[in-house]
């Protein structure tokens, strides 16, 4: 999906919470950043933690045991959701 169109519940990584779980919706960038991040583990439908995010600089998130440093650009364009509590 291409534009700046997003669903209510619906955010940029870089507006994420530090301490927050989401899960990756959608990408709205290029097939360079979506390959490097698929590379990395980092598809939609991928759940991860929001370590770092001081709204400056890059937004370090938890996925399956490794951290990741994500840039400021590259997480404006990761659109996440609050992930569901686990039951």
């Amino acid at each position: 999906m291409t534009g700046s169109r997003v669903a209510p519940h619906e955010f940029s990584l870089s507006e994420a919470a530090a301490g927050s779980s989401v899960v990756l919706v959608r990408f709205s960038g290029g097939r360079a950043l979506v390959a490097r991040l698929a590379a990395l583990g980092v598809v939609p439908g991928t759940s991860f933690t929001v370590l770092k995010n001081s709204f400056f600089g890059p937004v370090i998130i938890a996925l399956e045991g490794s951290r990741l440093m994500v840039g400021r650009g590259e997480a404006a364009k990761m659109i996440v959701r609050a992930a569901l509590p686990a039951t």
